[in-house]
């Protein structure tokens, strides 16, 4: 089938407002979509998109040379001065319209029957109609015209229930028909079910696109949640599995190979910033350079070591009343009630001072 509309990288904002981020989708012969999202998200704005009705800050929107458009929208858009006739059959003469099959059914379904008494008869203003009574004017309006693609926002709207079920099943007749094409925002459940064979979700500047109608839609939508917390917990897993290796020293004489650190890279960047990112930065490149030297060490031992109820690097079978030497010959071991401590020397107090006024 070939495509009636297509929308390239498409972009849009309304103040600080981001509508539409870079969306790319279209609309064939054929297609009955539904448009579904949270109020104010832009279903209305992608139709007027769609229908070549909204400029585009970004991006483009491109129609088949011949395409004809109907586009219904949610205010009152007709003439206070045109008549019920001139609306929906045009100046076409009564022996034709009145012979089609098509449009005495779009009459009698929406308007009450072929002579419209439902809103007051053919030759009625429309602007003494009620808002009901010209939503339905100008629907009949479109159907009886029969464009090629046919936007309708909140169709269902001001329709009673045989409304909306003839209004079903006249659109689905259409659809099985082959070329015409539909795209509809609703809040109808219902009539999204009976219309749609595809649902697009406008959400967060994207459009979500789901196979079916509405039913389907929320069945397809909880599969993709699922998969997607199933994905994200393996991803989380294995950051935990590449943080734990960060942290450990290679062994004696070997670095830490240069794929698997820029894999465990890649997970951090793609993990959202954590409360203490300079830390965690700061840790994944002492570990990555410590090379064939083991751990790395800190800073300052006397202020590090301090902490230990042992000696770092000496067993317990060293006894707690003998002296040890801290591996950067800056502190020493002493033995306390509370089981020892380093303390720093001189040197290590100075080298620590000058440490923190750099």
């Amino acid at each position: 089938m070939a495509n009636l509309v297509s929308v390239e990288r498409a972009d849009l904002s309304f103040g600080t407002v981001h509508v539409l981020d870079s969306v790319s989708l279209g609309v064939g012969e054929g297609d009955a979509i539904g448009v579904v999202g949270r109020n104010g998200g832009g279903k209305s704005t992608l139709l007027r998109v769609l229908g070549g009705r909204q400029d585009l800050d970004g991006g483009r929107a491109v129609q088949t040379g011949d395409l004809t458009v109907g586009y219904l929208p949610q205010g009152d858009h007709l003439a206070g001065d045109a008549t019920v006739r001139s609306v929906v059959v045009g100046g076409a003469p009564e022996h034709e319209w009145a012979a089609d099959a098509r449009v005495r059914d779009v009459l009698r379904g929406l308007l009450g029957g072929i002579d419209a008494a439902g809103v007051g008869g053919l030759d009625a203003r429309c602007g003494v109609l009620s808002g009901g009574e010209g939503r339905r004017v100008a629907l009949a309006g479109l159907l009886v015209a029969d464009p090629d693609l046919l936007l309708l926002d909140e169709p269902t709207n001001h329709l009673d229930v045989e409304g909306v079920a003839w209004l079903a099943g006249y659109l689905a007749r259409r659809r099985d028909g082959g070329a015409k094409a539909l795209v509809t925002v609703t809040h109808d459940r219902w009539f999204l079910d009976a219309v749609a064979t595809l649902t697009w979700e406008v959400v967060d500047g994207a459009v979500e696109g789901y196979e079916g109608g509405y039913a389907a839609y929320v069945l397809a939508k909880a599969e993709r949640e699922r998969i997607g917390t199933a994905t994200e917990q393996r991803r989380g897993n294995l950051l935990r599995k590449e943080l734990a290796w960060l942290r450990r020293g290679p062994p004696a004489r070997t670095t830490k190979p240069r794929f698997r650190l820029d894999a465990a890279a890649s997970l951090i960047e793609a993990e959202p910033p954590p409360r203490d990112e300079v830390e965690l930065v700061s840790f994944a490149t002492r570990s990555a350079s410590s090379g064939s030297t083991g751990r790395a060490r800190p800073r300052c031992c006397g202020r590090s070591w301090a902490r230990s109820r042992s000696p770092p690097g000496v067993g317990k079978s060293v006894p707690r009343s003998s002296p040890h030497t801290c591996p950067s010959r800056s502190s020493s071991w002493v033995d306390s009630p509370t089981g020892g401590s380093w303390r720093p020397s001189a040197t290590c107090v100075a080298t620590s001072r000058s440490a923190r006024a750099r």
